[in-house]
C-alpha cells in the first residue's frame, strides 16, 4: 500500500493452447466491484494478449482487503462433442507492472539499524 500511487498499470500478457475443438471463453471479476470485468481470451494464439487493470483499479485493491478475483470459464457445446485423444488446452502468461515516479529499494548511504 505504501507505493499504490505510484503504479499505472498492471498487464497481464497471456496466450492460450487450445486443440480441444471446443470454444471456450472467460472473464475475470470480482463481488466488490474493485475492477471491471475483463473478458479473457482462450483462442489459440501465438502473439501474446494484454488484459491491462488500470491505476485507479490497482488503487482500489489496494485499498480493500482482500481481493478474490473470479474467473468464470464457459465451454460452449451444441450437441455431441469429441475432443481427440492428443488434444491440449493450457494458458501462459506474464504480469507487467508499470510505474511513475522514484521509488527507493535500497540507500547505501543509511545506517544500519539493530
Amino acid at each position: 500500500k505504501k507505493y499504490d500511487d505510484r503504479v499505472d498499470s498492471v498487464s497481464m500478457d497471456n496466450k492460450a493452447t487450445n486443440s480441444t475443438q471446443l470454444e471456450i471463453s472467460g472473464s475475470i471479476k470480482d463481488d466488490s466491484n474493485l475492477i471491471e470485468e475483463k473478458t479473457l481470451s482462450f483462442e489459440p494464439s501465438a502473439e501474446f494478449k494484454k488484459l491491462e487493470l488500470t491505476g485507479e483499479e490497482i488503487k482500489n485493491v489496494f485499498d480493500h482487503y482482500p481481493f478474490t478475483p473470479k474467473i468464470p470459464v464457459k465451454i460452449k457445446a451444441d450437441g455431441e462433442k469429441k475432443i481427440p485423444r492428443n488434444a491440449e488446452f493450457g494458458m501462459s502468461g506474464y504480469v507487467q507492472i508499470k510505474l511513475s515516479g522514484q521509488v527507493e529499494i535500497w540507500n547505501k548511504n543509511e545506517k544500519e539499524e539493530n
